[in-house]
């Protein structure tokens, strides 16, 4: 049992350290620390009993303080894919027992893309985006209900990751617009 988990260790040894490699691999390890601070403030407001708004925003600093070898993200400045600022508001109304509706617009600031392809020389971004969604429904009876809804009713495209720049292959794109309808039953 001994010979095999020896020799178990030796041939992980060689696949880690491959002859002729120029780079070496390590594992369990961060190459970077880093700081974040910021605020977040939710609210709810009862308007009247058919009607009511949600709303939060959040604040966000994040970067790194220190890197090592690996990391090639400068310092100090916000980290890819987090935009400093995010903001809702969201409106139910309900103007009689059947009716519902809702409606959303949602803030999501500028961000970074990418810091590291032209060795810090140039950052990539993207501006900020406001989406908005809505949605409603009829209770036509007590098991069937008639609804529909819009998602990024004015079809705003934006990335929703980072590297984009130099891997525009592996973007992830926010949803398009989507209209939906239908009936619901309950049985």
């Amino acid at each position: 049992m001994a010979e095999r988990a020896s020799a178990f260790r030796r041939r992980r040894r060689r696949a880690l350290n491959p002859t002729g490699c120029a780079g070496s691999a390590k594992y369990y390890t961060n190459d970077q620390d880093g700081r974040a601070h910021g605020i977040e403030l939710t609210g709810n407001w009862r308007i009247r009993h058919d009607l009511s708004i949600d709303a939060w925003y959040t604040h966000t600093e994040t970067y790194l303080t220190r890197h090592g070898s690996i990391v090639t993200d400068p310092l100090k400045v916000q980290l890819i894919a987090v935009p400093k600022d995010l903001a809702s508001v969201g409106v139910n109304w309900r103007p009689m027992e059947k009716l519902r509706s809702f409606a959303e617009v949602r803030y999501i600031g500028a961000m970074l893309l990418d810091t590291t392809s032209n060795a810090g020389t140039m950052r990539f971004g993207q501006g900020s985006n406001t989406v908005v969604n809505a949605s409603a429904s009829y209770a036509w009876s007590k098991s069937t209900d008639i609804f529909a809804s819009v998602v990024n009713l004015f079809d705003r495209r934006y990335s929703e990751n980072a590297y984009t720049y130099n891997q525009p292959y592996n973007r992830t794109l926010s949803q398009p617009r989507a209209l939906n309808a239908g009936v619901r039953l309950r049985f």
